[in-house]
This record gives structure tokens, C-alpha cells and sequence, in this order.
């Protein structure tokens, strides 16, 4: 499976009650070429991934969490496209001493799911819990796992 074709772009689009503004910003991130390259470092191993349901090749900062994430994507049913590297996000939240924080943070993927989409952010839960405690409104565990309420919203 490609990505969708035009008409079945505009029939999913259809489909969904979203924005304006929402519409725009989801075009944008499908016509777009990812927002960065991706590097290696000491800790990570970056490479590239040839996806056949996309026809494109995609980015991935982490062998070990984020190329595992797009082989499940690319076998998961219900993921009709995904995209590496999208257009940062300003990410405004309350930080622990009360001052108020934007954050310009660029994901690791943007996702088209059969009903919804959104951006998936490939991270150790060590490295989340760390994050948690110091930012305890961007970095929010709950039933279902982990969440960013500022991207969220």
C-alpha cells in the first residue's frame, strides 16, 4: 500500500470534523519535506528506512525505539501514512515554578491512522519519567500510557 491517493486524501479528510486550521497544518505536513535531518550520536545509531506503504524513505534517530516504531507502522493496518521529522510544534505549558513555557519541539513522526491523527514523540519511559519530574506539564503519565497535554491541545 502507497500513501492515499487524492481522492482518497479528500474522502478521509471528509470524514473528520476537524478544523480548518487542523486541515491546513495536516496538508502542510504531507506536501512537506521533514523539518530536519536526523543525526547520530554517541548514544543513538540514525539511519534511514525504505518504506514501502509510504514509497518513501524515512528518517529514524533510534534503531532501537524509533525504527522499531515505523516497522510497526508500516505493518499496522490501521496506519494509512506516516511521515519523519514534521514541522515543529509550539508546545506552551506551565513549568514548576509557575512561569509560563513555549517550547518549539519537532516530533519524531506524524501519523494518519484509519480515524485520527497526530504526532508520536519515540522515547525511553526512563528518559519520560526524568522528564515527568521536571516537567510535570509536558510530561504526563496516564492508564494509557504516556501523554503531552500541550501538543494535545
Amino acid at each position: 500500500m502507497a500513501q492515499m491517493t487524492e481522492a482518497q486524501w479528500q474522502a478521509w479528510l471528509r470524514d473528520r470534523s476537524y478544523r480548518e486550521t487542523t486541515q491546513t497544518l495536516i496538508r502542510r505536513i504531507r506536501d512537506s519535506e521533514p523539518s530536519r535531518r536526523v543525526e547520530g550520536g554517541q548514544d543513538n545509531v540514525s539511519g534511514f528506512y525504505n518504506s514501502g506503504k509510504m514509497g518513501l524513505t524515512i528518517q529514524f534517530e533510534s534503531r532501537t525505539l524509533e525504527l522499531v516504531t515505523l516497522w510497526y507502522l508500516e505493518d499496522e493496518t490501521h496506519v494509512l501514512e506516516y511521515y519523519d521529522q514534521p514541522e515543529p510544534i509550539a508546545l506552551r505549558y506551565q513549568a514548576p515554578s509557575g512561569r509560563r513555557v513555549t517550547a518549539h519541539h519537532t516530533p519524531d513522526l506524524f501519523v494518519l491512522w484509519d480515524d485520527h491523527a497526530g504526532w508520536l514523540e519515540c522515547k525511553p519511559t526512563e528518559t519520560l519519567e526524568k522528564l515527568a519530574l521536571s516537567m510535570p506539564n509536558r510530561y504526563v503519565r496516564t492508564d494509557h500510557g504516556w501523554t503531552c497535554p500541550p501538543a494535545e491541545s
